[in-house]
């Protein structure tokens, strides 16, 4: 049973990055999670030159928590716009395209939502225009599991050179097996 359950620890292990992700999206507001500028990740001014962008935004839902396909679109329209008007600190468009998008939910209908909302050719009988002008280049959409708010959506564009979030391991895990043959194994066993 020993095995079996070191079996069922080796995912978590495997996941351990993304549940870091989980944790700098959910608290990328408060102090400590501060980006390259010494401001907090989501921050209204992030200042570079003689510019500021603001990639904290805010859309309501009407319903509380859960947008419908309508707001999702809306708020994700919002977002691409914001994100297209990102300069660099010599006044030059970051974002060139939308292209490489990822669109990152907590495990909600939310996901379901933003797979609606950014796939269908159809929304309420009327033509998706976000379908239509990233034809061929839809955001991927990822469920989180490691996001408890229920109520917010990222987005990031990762298919830049300089990637939206970076994982960088201080020293890398190295596993050693000590069962019969192993080099552990035999100096277990060793006279001296």
């Amino acid at each position: 049973q020993i095995r079996m359950r070191m079996q069922e620890l080796a995912p978590y292990a495997a996941t351990h990055k993304d549940y870091l992700i989980g944790q700098l999206l959910e608290n990328g507001g408060a102090t400590g999670y501060n980006s390259y500028d010494a401001v907090t990740f989501f921050n209204d001014a992030h200042v570079k030159g003689d510019n500021s962008n603001d990639n904290n935004l805010g859309c309501a839902a009407t319903t509380g928590t859960t947008p419908t396909v309508a707001e999702f679109k809306s708020a994700f329209i919002a977002a691409c716009a914001a994100m297209m008007g990102f300069k660099d600190e010599n006044s030059r468009p970051m974002v060139l395209g939308l292209s490489g998008l990822v669109v990152v939910t907590p495990p909600s209908e939310m996901y379901f939502t933003a797979v609606e909302a950014l796939g269908a050719a159809m929304i309420s009988s009327t033509s998706n225009t976000v379908a239509a002008a990233l034809q061929g280049s839809l955001p991927r959409v990822i469920s989180l599991p490691w996001l408890s708010s229920t109520d917010k959506m990222y987005l990031l564009k990762c298919d830049m050179g300089i990637r939206p979030l970076i994982f960088q391991d201080r020293e890398p895990l190295e596993f050693n097996g000590c069962g019969p043959g192993s080099e552990g194994e035999s100096h277990r066993y060793k006279n001296y």
